[in-house]
């Protein structure tokens, strides 16, 4: 199996913050955090305002399974879906290049 991501698609809400959408997002991955720490990262869509992208590296699908069933982890991100809508994947490798 290859390496195993987390991600999402993301879009702030009209008349939402996009600074109060980061700090909400941001909060997600301080819930509870597993050891070893992933290291997650938000990409901000240059073209299009309001639109972000999420990536985290697992370490296997099961660590993503448990990261999302953490308590708290459910309430942190229905605050994050009060700024955006968002899409989110369960993501493995399959090739490099």
């Amino acid at each position: 199996m290859g390496r195993m991501y987390s991600a999402g698609d993301w879009t702030v809400k009209p008349g939402q913050d996009e600074e109060a959408f980061m700090e909400a997002w941001h909060a997600t991955m301080d819930v509870n955090p597993p050891t070893p720490r992933p290291r997650a990262r938000l990409l901000r869509d240059l073209k299009r305002p309001g639109h972000f992208l999420s990536i985290v590296e697992w370490e296997d699908q099961e660590a993503i399974t448990e990261f999302r069933s953490r308590p708290g982890f459910s309430s942190a991100m229905d605050a994050v879906r009060d700024h955006a809508d968002v899409e989110l994947f369960t993501l493995e490798q399959v090739a490099e290049g």
